[in-house]
């Protein structure tokens, strides 16, 4: 006897009737074909949407629902002080309690997987990540939990980073964090770089680096990322997150780069909400702040999009915790507005940052995890159109979460 029958749905993509059979938390049959056999539950859908669930592949739980200090409009280095400032007070419980209550949000609307930062840093010692790994253990039934140790102010600017990150590692760090920019000089930056790949070939780890957080256009630290992978054959196990100066480069340079990208495995991870806040001050005309989405996707190069962060020093407004809310920023940022745009975009919240995560098993086909997001729209442009359609979420085939949005009009 199957856990659960899942009938009447309709795929995401192909609008195609489509039925699902989950035992033992996987799925054991999807298509349109009549399941057969009997199921200990059985829900009907009633011509839901049926998608994968959503992966967060780029967040900062640890930093979020701390506003205190914040300072919109400054520079990037401002707010890089500021978030240090709003360190002092971090505990161990509150960057759980804090980081809970997204976490909440994040599953209501479908997330089943996020990769967060966790900060190591004379700042805060190991304290946010000690509160982060307290939250991945007590919600590993409902969430899959990525942590970063990530040395936000550098790994030798800050004195102490280094010993912290080796202890991070050594207390249960899934992967390893870089942002050469933060250092001193460029000497310094690359070494970071090169100290990074060596932790992450003695622990056998995955990396993810923000590179070229900057208007700058001569920032060049995602070509050294994508050079140090292929010398140290770190193919398909690095992510970079933000790369905003490639767009002001020269479209020879830019193809150039995007063939040894595509050589080195890499998955580019875009935020538009934070390209879109940061980037262009002062600007009359401010540039979008995000990566040449259309032309990484057109080079065959992995993008992912990602909120990043919610109501904290960096963004105290704006921001929501919905995949969908960010994948429709992304679709106005990168003119990705029609039918084949809107698929696209829907993969970089699921499919996408499940490749980037190495989440094993993920998908709509026999054999996969059943973590599932349904959605009552007719359609996907539906669903961009809405935002607020009524939402199901399974987790290995169990009911873990319902959205409602209801109406109501008086005339």
């Amino acid at each position: 006897m199957d856990d659960l029958h899942l009938i009447g749905g309709r795929h995401w993509e192909t609008l195609a009737p489509i039925n699902i059979a989950v035992g033992n938390g996987r799925i054991s049959a999807a298509g349109p074909e009549t399941l057969s056999g009997a199921a200990r539950e059985r829900v009907d859908l009633n011509g839901y949407l049926v998608s994968p669930a959503f992966v967060e592949p780029h967040y900062h739980l640890d930093k979020a629902l701390i506003t205190a200090g914040s300072s919109p409009g400054t520079t990037f280095e401002e707010q890089i002080a500021a978030v240090g400032f709003s360190k002092k007070d971090y505990t161990e419980e509150n960057v759980e309690a804090r980081a809970e209550q997204v976490l909440r949000i994040l599953i209501r609307r479908g997330v089943t997987s996020v990769r967060s930062f966790a900060d190591v840093d004379s700042h805060v010692g190991l304290t946010a990540l000690k509160g982060l790994l307290r939250l991945r253990e007590r919600w590993h039934e409902s969430i899959d939990i990525q942590l970063v140790a990530f040395p936000q102010h550098g790994l030798f600017a800050d004195r102490q980073a280094l010993v912290l990150l080796r202890g991070a590692i050594d207390a249960g760090a899934d992967l390893i964090g870089g942002h050469p920019q933060l250092e001193v000089d460029e000497a310094a930056g690359l070494r970071q770089i090169e100290t990074l790949f060596d932790l992450a070939a003695s622990h056998d780890l995955d990396l993810d680096f923000h590179v070229d957080e900057t208007d700058l256009a001569d920032s060049r630290w995602l070509d050294r990322v994508v050079d140090a992978t292929l010398r140290r054959g770190w193919q398909g196990r690095v992510c970079v997150s933000h790369c905003i100066s490639l767009a002001k480069r020269t479209p020879n340079e830019r193809h150039a780069l995007y063939a040894e990208l595509r050589r080195a495995g890499i998955t580019v991870v875009s935020s538009p909400t934070s390209g879109l806040l940061f980037r262009g001050h002062g600007d009359v005309d401010p540039t979008r702040g995000i990566v040449p989405v259309r032309e990484l996707l057109a080079a065959g190069i992995p993008v992912a999009c990602a909120q990043e962060v919610y109501r904290s020093v960096f963004a105290p407004n704006l921001r929501y915790p919905d995949p969908v809310y960010t994948a429709q920023i992304m679709a106005y940022a990168a003119k990705l507005s029609d039918d084949d745009g809107l698929r696209s975009v829907w993969r970089m919240v699921t499919t996408v940052p499940a490749a980037a995560l190495r989440i094993p098993d993920y998908g709509l086909h026999v054999g996969s995890r059943a973590n599932l997001v349904c959605f009552q729209a007719p359609s996907l442009d539906d669903i961009f159109g809405r935002l607020t359609t009524n939402r199901m979420v399974f987790r290995r085939g169990r009911l873990i979460a319902t959205s409602r949005f209801e109406e109501g009009l008086w005339v």
